[in-house]
């Protein structure tokens, strides 16, 4: 249950438990990862008393998910994150406009600055951006530029565009919040964790 796979996987059941019932193609298709790996995961949540079957028809049930969600915050920030990370940049220009992505949700906004645009609460100082964009596109779309030591962290989205809901603020799109929760919560930042808190 707690590979990388697992863990795109965990990523959609967490936010919609009804989804444990989908087929196994759905659930590969929006997760980005193959057949086995649900097959494996499914199976992986039943054995360890995380799903239970919920009636004749063979349906299950998601359950534990608080210590799921735990296990889960862990596993995004040391296995997902970066397995999926493209990269650190910086502002091509020394202040950050309000950055906008055109067209479908082809890159939103998580960590510090996506929490900002959900709560307006945060002061961002670093940035998490996802994406389905080659470099070359994303850089000049947002205008940034590869910097070892910069503030924004780039990550390929784990997950097909199409899937998620995405929070639209102004424009500019916030990444799902329980990813965003996710890396607040890890960062052990108390202005973080308080923001956490209110997503």
């Amino acid at each position: 249950v707690f590979t990388r796979a697992g863990g795109q996987i965990l990523f959609h059941l967490l936010q919609n438990p009804e989804m444990i019932n989908s087929t196994y193609e759905n659930l590969a298709a929006i997760s980005c990862v193959s057949l086995g790996s649900v097959s494996k995961t499914i199976k992986g949540l039943l054995k360890e008393g995380y799903a239970v079957k919920w009636d004749k028809e063979k349906k299950y049930q998601l359950v534990k998910r608080n210590e799921l969600l735990e296990k889960w915050i862990a596993l995004a920030n040391e296995k997902i994150l970066p397995a999926h990370k493209m990269g650190n940049y910086r502002f091509a220009t020394s202040e950050h406009s309000n950055v906008k992505d055109i067209g479908p949700p082809e890159s939103c906004w998580g960590g510090e600055y996506g929490a900002k645009l959900i709560t307006d609460y945060l002061n961002p100082e670093n940035y998490s951006l996802f994406t389905i964009r080659d470099k070359a596109t994303l850089m000049s779309t947002f205008r940034i530029v590869p910097d070892s030591n910069g503030s924004i962290s780039v990550y390929k989205s784990f997950w097909s565009p199409e899937s998620l809901n995405l929070i639209i603020v102004d424009g500019e799109m916030a990444a799902p919040p329980l990813l965003i929760y996710a890396e607040l919560i890890y960062t052990g930042n108390d202005r973080n964790l308080e923001t956490a808190k209110l997503i």
